[in-house]
């Protein structure tokens, strides 16, 4: 089982099934001069050092194809090979990145970190559990994705906040 954001490719090889749909968010301490917008933009960043996971992107997914073509460049970033890592940073306030909600929800809930939209209208990603398609449908494989949707909604307290707000029906 692979958890993706992705674009469903047309392969009979892979099962696609969607989990729901979680934005991408800028990430900072709560103390950073961008906790204080309602969004961030490439301009808001100014000369923020921005930390990126992962190192190496998919054809297509590379931060440009995700976030558009930065109007002003991102003049400061560093690759990082974990989103542990970028959390921590992010955390001790050197910097700013861009993650998944669900993956720092537990952290801004704590108030540790604050999220904040890409853009005035945000950036959702479409969240998938894929498997191989010759994976026997009462398998292994399809009973961990049915556990993975039967968890997707998102909850309300602890750290059961991970979760979609828009989850797959």
């Amino acid at each position: 089982v692979s958890l993706i954001y992705a674009r469903p490719a047309v392969s009979r090889r892979f099962r696609w099934r969607r989990l729901g749909t979680d934005p991408l968010v800028a990430v900072m301490a709560p103390g950073h001069r961008l906790a204080a917008l309602p969004h961030v933009t490439s301009e808001s960043l100014g000369d923020d050092r921005v930390y990126l996971y992962p190192v190496a992107a998919d054809p297509g997914f590379e931060w440009e194809a995700l976030l558009g073509a930065p109007t002003a460049p991102f003049r400061r970033v560093t690759t990082m090979p974990t989103p542990e890592a970028v959390i921590d940073l992010v955390r001790a306030g050197f910097g700013v990145s861009f993650l998944s909600r669900w993956a720092v929800e537990p952290e801004c809930a704590a108030g540790a970190l604050v999220a904040r939209p890409i853009g005035p209208g945000g950036l959702p990603l479409d969240w998938w559990a894929v498997t191989r398609a010759e994976e026997p449908k009462d398998g292994p494989a399809e009973t961990v994705v049915d556990c993975f949707l039967s968890h997707a909604p998102r909850r309300r307290t602890g750290l059961e906040t991970l979760g979609f707000d828009d989850p797959a029906p």
